[in-house]
């Protein structure tokens, strides 16, 4: 046997020795199982980032990932990080703290986290023009990232497919999974969507918030008094949406929040039987008097929080050169997205029936210009 056989085969056994599930080429992030992350261009100097983990069972021989559904997961906002907030605070492997969860969906099924929209998390765009502005804009890159997932993992193409969401990731999600049904129905896409699920889905705000008061004193959460200082605020509220006032209807919604808190001395909005600390509380109080919302992520549902931690040094070296990451409104460029972030929330009061941070880069002089004269009306 010549050495360059004996070369060539050892080659071969180390790819199949670092191959992932499948046989496909897995690559060591955070945890011990086997993923994969990496961008799909969506459209023309659109890029969006996925962070997949294939499924992590106990006994690892016994399934095919493959054999499992796989399980896309979109967060809300629009603005809020799934590769960061909703992997490492909520349903990934690993906290926040890069711990092992006693719990995980990834034991289960094979999980994708998208960046989404364009311009959240690690997913960028070449330009402010190119930022998704409405929810269709945001359906139709999903649609094309979907299409050239599969492509990239066409192991996964007859697998069950299934879209979880929260928050603003339910106007999102059912209008994506509706164009993705359709593209794929037509073959389109090859995928083999299942199902969806809608997690506290902010679909229509208003029809949200006037429910509140009632729902907190159903539960015992309030007495008269407080609910009746909820409903005023709840009811201000519908007033500015029903004259088209919607960013002072923005305004009044973060004042809800904020008088929620108080009269309830802390509740979680997403489980009522706890409560969350002063601290936080604190915060939301102080984004309400100020009326900022949009600039610095003061409401918890709007907060990645990732930069600078493990996660953020981690991918540092995957990320391509000059292109950075952040929460929607963060200094460089933050007023243009704070602005698609305001028109993002006024097309959700508007249709409220529809099926349906920064820049990762820092522009250049011409770009700032260019944006400031109108690039995003």
């Amino acid at each position: 046997m010549s050495a360059y056989t004996v070369a060539a085969a050892c080659a071969v056994l180390a790819v199949l020795l670092a191959a992932g599930p499948d046989g496909v080429q897995a690559r060591k992030g955070f945890g011990d199982g086997d993923q994969e992350f990496g961008y799909v261009d969506v459209r023309d100097g659109a890029h969006m980032f996925y962070w997949l983990y294939y499924i992590q069972p106990e006994d690892k021989s016994a399934v095919k990932p493959a054999d499992k559904p796989l399980v896309i997961w979109l967060q809300g906002g629009p603005g809020a990080s799934s590769t960061s907030y909703g992997n490492f605070m909520e349903l990934g492997p690993l906290d926040a703290n890069l711990k092992r969860r006693n719990s995980t969906w990834v034991k289960h099924v094979n999980v994708l986290f998208i960046d989404n929209p364009v311009g959240t998390g690690y997913s960028y765009v070449d330009h402010y023009s190119q930022l998704a502005t409405d929810n269709k804009q945001i359906a139709a890159d999903l649609v094309a990232f979907t299409k050239g997932f599969m492509k990239t993992y066409p192991q996964f193409q007859k697998t069950p497919l299934y879209i979880f969401c929260e928050s603003y990731g339910g106007k999102m999600t059912a209008e994506f999974a509706l164009r993705l049904y359709e593209e794929q129905k037509a073959g389109n896409v090859l995928s083999n969507l299942k199902g969806v699920a809608l997690g506290d889905s902010w679909i229509s705000p208003i029809d949200s918030v006037m429910t509140w008061a009632p729902y907190l004193l159903h539960t015992g959460m309030v007495d008269q008094r407080g609910f009746g200082k909820l409903d005023a605020v709840a009811q201000l509220t519908q007033r500015a949406v029903e004259r088209g006032r919607f960013f002072e209807a923005l305004q009044l919604w973060g004042r809800a929040e904020s008088v929620t808190l108080e009269v309830t001395d802390g509740v979680d909005f997403y489980n009522i039987m706890s409560r969350i600390t002063k601290e936080k509380a604190a915060r939301v109080r102080l984004a309400a008097r100020n009326g900022d919302f949009l600039g610095h992520g003061g409401h918890q549902r709007v907060q990645p929080h990732h930069e600078g931690g493990a996660t953020d040094k981690g991918l540092r070296r995957e990320r391509p050169l000059g292109r950075g990451h952040g929460r929607v409104g963060e200094p460089r460029g933050g007023h243009r997205l704070a602005h698609v972030r305001r028109r993002l929330l006024q097309h959700s009061v508007e249709n409220p029936g529809r099926r349906g941070g920064q820049l990762p880069r820092s522009p250049s002089r011409s770009d700032r210009q260019e944006a400031d004269g109108g690039a995003l009306p």
